[in-house]
């Protein structure tokens, strides 16, 4: 039986790990060009100062689209991973019903005496994610 918990355990780590890597670690940076602020002086022109709002306009622009991206990053990857979490689940859940399986008695609920054969004494594991 310990060796079917450290398979288990070993399938449940790999699993974790392999997740992991999938992960992407190399986000792109934000290349939006910052728009300089005129002088003081430069802002009394009505030609200096339009441009600027345009540039801001602008730099506004490029980080809303830089957040989108982002955004629709994280949500395939939330996506990916509750494919991962169900999986694991499912897992867990054949786990469950194989060692129940090993046991009859355990199923009815009605043990009259020491538990034998190679699923007794053992509590399969649950876990929520």
């Amino acid at each position: 039986m310990k060796r079917i918990l450290l398979a288990a355990a070993l399938c449940a780590t790999s699993a974790t790990v392999a997740a992991q890597q999938q992960q992407p670690t190399d986000v792109p940076p934000l290349k939006c060009e910052k728009p300089q602020m005129p002088g003081k002086r430069m802002m009394e022109d009505y030609k200096v100062q339009r441009r600027f709002e345009s540039d801001v306009k602008k730099y506004k622009e490029c980080v809303n689209a830089y957040v989108d991206e982002r955004k629709t990053a994280i949500s395939s990857h939330e996506k990916a991973l509750r494919a991962h979490e169900r999986a694991a689940n499912s897992a867990i859940e054949d786990y469950n019903a194989t060692v129940l399986s090993f046991n009859p008695e355990a199923d009815k609920g009605t043990k009259t005496g020491p538990a034998t054969g190679p699923g007794a004494g053992s509590t399969p594991p649950r876990q929520g994610y």
